[in-house]
């Protein structure tokens, strides 16, 4: 079993509890920096139902201040994917959510290490903190673009101890990764038919043995029509349709159902 250390805590004994950013010891000499995002409606004295660990795309890094002023003014701000930055929409939805940076004896997280048996430490000592701050609750791993390869191969390994697995933006190689074939535990997939960074395409095939949302949205360039882009305002990150998306993956996490296709009208009925 894992066991992590927590180095910084701050929790708040509220009657509704706050985000949280700790630091905690994930292997000998390695640390990693951890933000717990509690449900509106999660207290010290009702713990969440569901818990989401988001592993973050590209090389893993997210940047985290503080609001400097406003009404904000002194809570926690992130910077990043979409799973990210609508992190506490989700965790309202399902109960809590967590975001997991890269290891501090790492720059950076490329394939290869996303792959190995050290971050699959990494990650197990997240899910051991989120277990403790949340009693009780089913955790699921959710992986963006380059973390669907984390959470593939972290979700195979650590399947005993998880819900489910959601693949989000899928890097191709995420499929085969090692011990992905012989997982047991629900997979959701969320593909765009337009995403000119990891192509539709090249992860269908794959995809349709698990449960799989296709998004879609004419008002943005086709597929290979643009160079790649991978940036916020594409449809790598479901720009237009991103409270679509995670309702969807709210919806699946609560019932183990979820839409087929997402189009822009569906979009413009959850933004409204």
């Amino acid at each position: 079993m894992a066991v992590a250390f927590v180095i910084a805590l701050v929790w708040a004994q509220a009657a509704a509890a706050e985000e949280t950013v700790l630091r905690i010891e994930s292997r000998p000499g390695a640390t990693e920096v951890l933000v717990l995002t509690p449900g509106r409606l999660v207290t010290e004295n009702s713990s969440a139902k569901n818990a989401v660990i988001v592993l973050e795309g590209g090389s893993g890094q997210v940047w985290i201040g503080k609001t400097t002023d406003g009404p904000d003014a002194g809570k926690w701000k992130l910077s990043g994917s979409l799973p990210v930055m609508a992190r506490q929409a989700l965790a309202d939805k399902v109960g809590a959510a967590a975001v997991l940076t890269q290891p501090s004896d790492r720059a950076g997280m490329d394939q290869e290490w996303r792959d190995s048996k050290e971050h699959v430490a990494d990650v197990a000592a997240a899910v051991t903190v989120v277990q403790q701050r949340f009693p009780g609750a089913k955790v699921w791993l959710l992986g963006f673009s380059n973390g669907s390869w984390s959470a593939a191969h972290a979700g195979a390994a650590l399947q005993e101890r998880l819900a489910g697995v959601i693949l989000m933006s899928v890097a191709e190689g995420a499929f085969r990764t090692d011990g992905f074939a012989q997982i047991k535990i629900p997979v959701l997939v969320v593909q765009h038919r337009r995403d000119n960074c990891l192509p539709y395409a090249s992860i269908e095939e794959h995809a349709r043995w698990h449960t799989f949302v296709t998004v879609d949205n004419a008002n943005l360039p086709r597929v290979r029509s643009t160079r790649q882009d991978c940036s916020a305002d594409s449809a790598h990150n479901f720009y237009g349709s991103e409270a679509a998306v995670m309702a969807a993956v709210a919806q699946w996490i609560n019932t183990g159902t979820a839409p087929a296709f997402i189009d822009e009208e569906t979009a413009k009925r959850s933004n409204e």
